[in-house]
């Protein structure tokens, strides 16, 4: 280092190692740039195409299966349960993306200490399903006592036995995308109970 009146002055070397400490900061500096940039252009890239691929409810149906409304004649709501069922959602191209399949216990474990709807003996029981895709064929089942036996439901309704007694049902819909070829879109099963008095 030189100094002239006193003050002091930086030597040729000093000045060197001053400017090549600060070019080496900035090659650092970029280096870590170009490596993170890319891997975040990457990281960003990958998130947008995986959202182009994301299941919709391009069939008309949803992501899981639509809840019935149930009512009585006198249009009391019923309370409904859901219980087993296979779905399947859609691309945007309409394929299926992907399908799951959750198995609820029985109808009877499922109604157990959930409240019945009152009914009249032999009063009309309807059921449909708001704001989608109606089903392509749906089965009522009526348990008592252990025993199960099919029940005749048209148009989405059916009537209720006349003896007293709480009665638990099973509604089974089944959506096709052909029904021809019998592709199924989605089952699902609902229980519910009423008690006739």
């Amino acid at each position: 280092m030189y100094s002239v009146r006193g003050r002091r002055l930086w030597s040729g070397g000093h000045v060197c190692g001053l400017i090549r400490g600060l070019i080496r900061s900035l090659t650092h500096g970029l280096i870590r740039c170009l490596i993170r940039g890319p891997i975040l252009v990457a990281a960003l890239l990958l998130i947008s195409g995986c959202a182009g691929n994301e299941a919709y409810s391009g069939n008309g149906l949803g992501n899981k299966p639509p809840l019935p409304v149930i009512r009585t004649a006198a249009d009391a709501a019923i309370t409904v349960i859901q219980g087993s069922y296979c779905w399947s959602t859609t691309d945007k191209s309409g394929d299926t993306a992907q399908g799951v399949c959750v198995d609820y216990a029985s109808a009877g474990e499922l109604a157990q200490g959930k409240p019945s709807e009152a009914v009249r003996p032999g009063e009309k029981i309807t059921f449909r399903f708001d704001n989608v895709k109606q089903p392509t064929e749906t089965t009522v089942t009526l348990f008592k006592n252990g025993l199960s036996a099919q029940v005749a439901a048209a148009d989405g309704s059916f009537e209720v036995p006349h003896e007293p007694g709480t009665y638990v049902y099973d509604l089974f819909a089944v959506w096709l995308k052909d029904p021809v070829k019998r592709v199924s879109e989605g089952t699902s099963s609902y229980v519910f109970s009423v008690r006739v008095e």
